[in-house]
């Protein structure tokens, strides 16, 4: 085979390489997209009723090392 063909051959093998390692890098980013998408949106109801069940937890429940209950304060600002 005459040297020059040699060069175009590499050159083809070449860009083959640098076609196929892109598809491949699209491939990797869409599943990878797609298996991220589904992780968010299943864990996202429960998370979000976690949040809301320690806040209500939280607003009903007395504090810690607290002396003053909220509940039973006066309201600032009122009549003297």
């Amino acid at each position: 085979m005459h040297p020059i063909i040699h060069g175009e051959l590499a050159r083809a093998r070449i860009a083959d390489l640098h076609r196929q390692a892109e598809r491949d890098g699209m491939a990797r980013a869409a599943r990878s997209a797609r298996g991220s998408h589904r992780h968010f949106m299943l864990g996202y109801p429960a998370a979000v009723l976690a949040r809301r069940v320690l806040a209500v937890m939280a607003a009903h429940s007395p504090r810690v090392g607290s002396s003053h209950d909220r509940r039973t304060a006066p309201i600032k600002g009122g009549t003297p």
